[in-house]
């Protein structure tokens, strides 16, 4: 977390992390551009997750291991690339 700052969406570090795991799969640029922009997608069509101390931290980051979230996380990743991968802003 940021010094100073007192509360962080967790979402943006899970879909992060996503990101960089299915990198490959998603067949598309993986410039900075590119990459900001398929998670922007993304982060605006999934629920926030404010965490504000490091036990809030620990169970947003347990809560992100469900299933369905995963999937979601997923299907918008593959949805986020798609439509980058058709008009890219680099």
């Amino acid at each position: 977390m940021e010094k100073g700052k007192l509360y962080h969406n967790m979402m943006e570090e899970i879909v992060e992390l996503e990101y960089e795991e299915r990198r490959d799969e998603l067949d598309c640029c993986s410039c900075t551009q590119c990459r900001n922009d398929i998670l922007a997608y993304v982060l605006s069509r999934l629920p926030p997750k404010y965490v504000v101390t490091r036990q809030g931290d620990l169970y947003a980051k347990l809560a992100s291991l469900h299933t369905q979230t995963q999937a979601d996380i997923t299907r918008l990743l593959i949805q986020g690339a798609k439509i980058v991968n058709s008009s890219p802003r680099h």
